[in-house]
């Protein structure tokens, strides 16, 4: 009997985010995966109907409900990726908040969980920016380079079944921010708006903190 060269069937991927996201344009364009891609709230019986073996978020504006990680129940089938070294800088604006809280930099791929980004770690790279030439948007740049360029060198072992160790993180050590959370001084640290070096973001929030000490209220309670 002749030997078949049938190509191996696409992956179907739900990603979540924009449609134009560089990771979900590379998924499309390595030919293995069948990618739908939406920004909207999910509807679990829409998802259970469509059959979709891998849901990767990047830039998901909505908590995804249980009633939909329920249908991934293989972990590593159910990534986010966060411009963020998890634990450090859940939440919104992880790149602004290791400047002002002088957390270490990075990004992670981790399972999605039920949490806000608090499911165990896949894949993660610590980056060192200097703030004095680094501004925030040439730092929210690199971020997102080296967020694909990790996509890019695990997603492939994920496809093949030959996933890395999970590894739990140090939860004990995570913060956590809103977006409500940068509201009263960001116009302040950044008067150059993204073109604002990290090292004046910095300055410029002590100033802000230092100015606002007494009475000001605690502008990073939930």
């Amino acid at each position: 009997m002749a030997a078949t060269n049938a190509k191996p069937k696409p992956a179907r991927v739900l990603f979540l985010g924009p449609p134009a996201s560089p990771v979900r344009l590379w998924l499309f364009d390595t030919g293995h995966c069948d990618v739908t891609a939406t920004e909207d709230p999910l509807d679990a019986a829409w998802v259970a109907e469509k059959k979709f073996e891998y849901l990767v978020s990047f830039g998901y504006r909505h908590i995804v409900r249980p009633d939909v990680i329920a249908l991934f129940p293989h972990e590593h089938k159910r990534i986010n990726l966060h411009i963020s070294l998890l634990p450090y800088n859940r939440g919104a604006d992880p790149n602004l908040w290791s400047i002002l809280d002088n957390t270490p930099s990075g990004v992670t791929i981790h399972v999605l969980d039920e949490g806000l980004d608090t499911g165990k770690i896949v894949a993660q790279t610590k980056i060192v920016f200097d703030d004095e030439t680094q501004t925030l948007g040439t730092s929210y740049a690199n971020l997102q380079e080296n967020m694909l360029a990790l996509f890019k060198a695990t997603w492939p072992s994920i496809l093949a079944g030959k996933e890395p160790a999970l590894v739990e993180q140090e939860h004990a050590k995570a913060t956590l921010h809103r977006v409500a959370h940068k509201a009263a001084f960001f116009v302040y640290v950044t008067p150059q708006g993204w073109a604002t070096t990290r090292a004046t973001v910095k300055a410029r929030f002590g100033e802000w903190c230092e100015a606002e000490a007494e009475g000001a209220g605690n502008v990073f309670k939930d």
